[in-house]
């Protein structure tokens, strides 16, 4: 879509989010690939963590999430600070929002400075 486009519907996503909460499910173990699929098969990525004898899920084990129109996920650092593979089975394509780690810290005091309460059962990460 154009780049108007994409800014009219971020523009009604934050809008509308607050109307008819959307459907969610979150870290679901597992993959919608055949095992007998060789590329992209988020269970089977062949990497150097594939050498450590222990499952870690959301790491070398890939979790489903499921979602629908005006779902989010909450802003994150990576399990460990690892990079994220995502793929899109099915729907509409994702926006991504992705801060920089040179403003993590700005980006943090943004968010705290909004919402303290929360902020207080947090444990910064570093």
């Amino acid at each position: 879509c154009s780049t108007e486009d994409a800014q009219q519907l971020e523009r009604t996503f934050w809008k509308n989010l607050t109307f008819n909460p959307p459907i969610y499910g979150a870290d679901l173990p597992g993959t919608l690939f055949d095992c007998e699929v060789e590329f992209w098969n988020l269970s089977q990525l062949r990497t150097i963590l594939n050498l450590i004898a222990v499952s870690l899920p959301g790491i070398t084990v890939p979790y489903l999430y499921f979602g629908m129109w005006k779902s989010l996920f909450a802003s994150h650092t990576e399990d460990l600070e690892l990079y994220s593979i995502n793929y899109l089975h099915f729907g509409e394509p994702k926006h991504w929002y992705c801060i920089p780690p040179r403003e993590a810290r700005r980006y943090e005091a943004l968010a705290r400075s909004h919402f303290p309460d929360f902020y207080k059962r947090c444990e910064p990460p570093y």
